[in-house]
This record gives C-alpha cells, sequence and structure tokens, in this order.
C-alpha cells in the first residue's frame, strides 16, 4: 500500500512540483535574458538617436556657418559701399562750402553794384 500512495500520490506531486519549479526557472531565465535584450536594443536605440540628434545640429550649424558668411561678406560689401559714399558726400560738402562762398561773395558784389547805381 505504501508503494501505491508513492506511485498514486507522491510522485505526481513530486512531478507537478518539480516541473513547476522547473518551469519557473527558465522562465526567469528567459525573462532576464529577454530583459537584457530589450535593455540592449533601448542603449542601440538611444545611440542612433543621439547620432542622428548630431548630425542634424552639424547640418544646422554649416547651414548656419555659410549663412554667416555670407552675410559677412554682404557686410563687407556694404561697408565699402558706405565708405564710398562717405568720401563722396565729405568732397560734395566742400564744393558746397565753396559755391556757399561764392554765393555770398556773388551776392556782396550785387549789393555794391546796385547801391552805387543808385
Amino acid at each position: 500500500m505504501s508503494d501505491q500512495i508513492f506511485t498514486y500520490v507522491i510522485a505526481p506531486i513530486v512531478t507537478v512540483i518539480c516541473t513547476a519549479l522547473g518551469t519557473n526557472w527558465f522562465n526567469k531565465r528567459k525573462s532576464r535574458a529577454e530583459a537584457i535584450a530589450l535593455e540592449d536594443t533601448n542603449r542601440a536605440s538611444e545611440l542612433q538617436n543621439t547620432q542622428e540628434a548630431i548630425k542634424i545640429w552639424r547640418e544646422l550649424a554649416e547651414t548656419f556657418q555659410q549663412k554667416l558668411s555670407e552675410r559677412e561678406s554682404s557686410m563687407t560689401d556694404l561697408k565699402t559701399q558706405l565708405d564710398i559714399i562717405t568720401a563722396q558726400n565729405k568732397e560734395l560738402l566742400t564744393k558746397v562750402d565753396v559755391l556757399e562762398k561764392d554765393y555770398f561773395k556773388l551776392l556782396r558784389n550785387y549789393n555794391d553794384l546796385k547801391n552805387t547805381l543808385k
């Protein structure tokens, strides 16, 4: 009878317990492996995202550098034009001074002639 109890009761219970413990142990190992794989995938994804962000920033920096160079070239051209216009303005102001002196001289002469003719 004790052989039958072992065969029909204890052996199946031990088998079920061993199967459950083995399954649980393998599931834990599988879960850990999946977690590690997921963590590695996330790290790879983060690295790829970081590399893409760096690429975008580099492209933006190059674009801004080109625009800055264009603006600097434009500023240089404008400065040259401003220097030319400033020189021309100075020259014209000198001529206006001369013409103004001549005008007042002529006006004085005119008034003198007008007074002498009276």
